[in-house]
């Protein structure tokens, strides 16, 4: 297969580039019915064929890109629009601006797990959460200038990291051996986590 390059839109198109073509070369094109306002792909055997979007509507859509189609859709997933997607293994994490995060379970399309906090609120209408790479874990930024940290199987919230001066929009595993954490806030402050 080639190298993609997706992009999603306002619009509620969702573009397919191929990097191994001429740059003026069409994108294949897909429509959803919401605005896709976030996206991610598979790992593993079908991350060159299967993505994820995350939509205004709070639903979420699974694509095949190869043949242009959507495979499956989990309706109202979220109360509020979908800020982040990410996808590791079998879990696919969300997170919105009705201030959760939500696991599903791609096996049977299940909320395996909400997380939640009286102080968390989604920092914008777009962000960066993230799955530790053993799955153990996800972080996440808030308004509040904190990345709070969450255990996923007992939904328990573990640490609230305190360094930013501003909204913290993204966070991000290492996913290498030492899986240091990475955030970054509206003003452009990066913060290590080790």
């Amino acid at each position: 297969g080639g190298r993609n390059l997706v992009t999603g839109s306002y619009d509620c198109s969702i573009k397919v580039w191929d990097l191994q073509r001429q740059w003026n070369s069409s994108p294949k094109l897909m429509r959803a019915s919401s605005k896709c306002n976030a996206l991610d792909c598979f790992t593993g055997e079908s991350s060159d064929s299967t993505i994820v979007s995350g939509h205004y509507d709070g639903g979420l859509r699974i694509w095949d890109i190869r043949a242009g189609t959507r495979v499956h859709s989990v309706a109202n997933l979220h109360g509020n629009h979908i800020t982040s997607v990410q996808c590791l293994g079998s879990t696919i994490l969300t997170a919105s601006k009705d201030n959760t995060l939500k696991c599903l379970d791609i096996r049977m399309f299940e909320v395996s797990g909400c997380l939640k906090h009286d102080h968390f609120k989604a920092p914008a209408n777009f962000g960066r959460v993230s799955l530790s790479p053993d799955t153990k874990y996800v972080a996440a930024g808030s308004g509040d200038k904190l990345v709070y940290v969450w255990d996923l199987k007992s939904e328990r919230l573990v640490a609230q990291l305190e360094e930013h001066d501003s909204s913290v929009l993204a966070c991000h595993w290492n996913p290498g051996k030492n899986s240091n954490l990475v955030s970054c806030d509206k003003s452009g402050h990066l913060a290590l986590w080790v």
